[in-house]
């Protein structure tokens, strides 16, 4: 089914969540954005899991972030996603929700206060912080279970988060590693992570669904990845799953090699002779 389509069915007076069946980070990042172009700032929810995957924010630098030659060889999908923010781990245990409305009553913390009033009826101590993070307390101890990121345009915006519900917590530190190369990363633009401790909040996801539906009223429409709509995905498609766009996007750094000149490394290639030819890609999986 087209988006368009699907968008028909929306109810001007009630809140309406869509719930992705797929659990491919690609897809689920296209709809995202399809939807965010499409919905014209009318307000409604999005609720996705993805197979294990890393995704980082428009702006950052994958080498910085992770490994992408360890990512691959663990397969664990390298995504990059259209709004900012900070690097983030997704497995199954991991719920991704989305905020869509207009800009002018676009608030930062919505979403994610109700997600935290959610999480406290089901006696889960949860708080939302300064930088718009959800903290569980577990004990005297205090965790990150969820950030926020944002995009807004002209007249509409959204805000998204990853919730820890039963995520691979090893799995979560292991993959958002920095790579190990041979030279440095200097002078590196973009946008840097701030690492946390984290922690699950040890809630079933049909429990924590059931109950966040409940709190926002919402009337539940679920998509999955048919034909029709693979289809009208297909350019953004296309783009996330690019080399240029996962590895091209990176902002620009320098790299110092032991005993060699710095080299310029511009759109993850180099712009000076190293080793084969200006224009090599910079250590990819691919």
């Amino acid at each position: 089914m087209r988006v368009a389509r699907l968008l028909e069915s929306l109810e001007s007076e009630s809140v309406t969540a869509f719930i992705s069946s797929s659990h491919d980070s690609a897809f689920n990042l296209a709809l995202e954005d399809a939807l965010f172009n499409r919905l014209s700032g009318r307000k409604a929810f999005l609720f996705y899991c993805n197979r294990p995957s890393v995704i980082i924010g428009r702006n950052q630098n994958p080498w910085l972030e992770c490994d992408p030659r360890k990512l691959a060889r663990s397969s664990i999908q390298l995504m990059r996603r259209f709004s900012g923010g900070g690097a983030v781990y997704h497995d199954l245990g991991n719920l991704n929700y989305v905020y869509y409305t207009d800009r002018q009553s676009f608030d930062r913390r919505f979403a994610i206060q109700q997600v935290s009033d959610v999480l406290n009826g089901l006696d889960r101590a949860t708080y939302v912080n300064e930088r718009h993070d959800l903290i569980v307390r577990k004990g005297k101890m205090s965790y990150k279970c969820s950030g926020s990121a944002f995009k807004i345009s002209k007249d509409r915006a959204y805000a998204h988060g990853t919730l820890l519900l039963n995520s691979d917590i090893a799995s979560v530190r292991d993959s958002l590693q920095p790579a190990m190369l041979r030279g440095k990363i200097l002078d590196a633009k973009g946008v840097g992570s701030v690492r946390s401790a984290v922690a699950n909040v040890d809630v079933d996801q049909d429990v924590f669904m059931k109950a966040l539906v409940k709190h926002l009223g919402a009337r539940l429409i679920q998509i999955s990845p048919d034909e029709e709509l693979l289809h009208d995905l297909g350019l953004t498609l296309q783009k996330l799953l690019s080399w240029d766009w996962i590895y091209g996007q990176t902002p620009e750094f320098m790299l110092q090699m032991p005993g060699m000149p710095s080299s310029l490394i511009r759109n993850g290639r180099h712009t000076s002779s190293f080793g084969d030819s200006p224009g090599k890609r910079f250590n990819c999986p691919n």
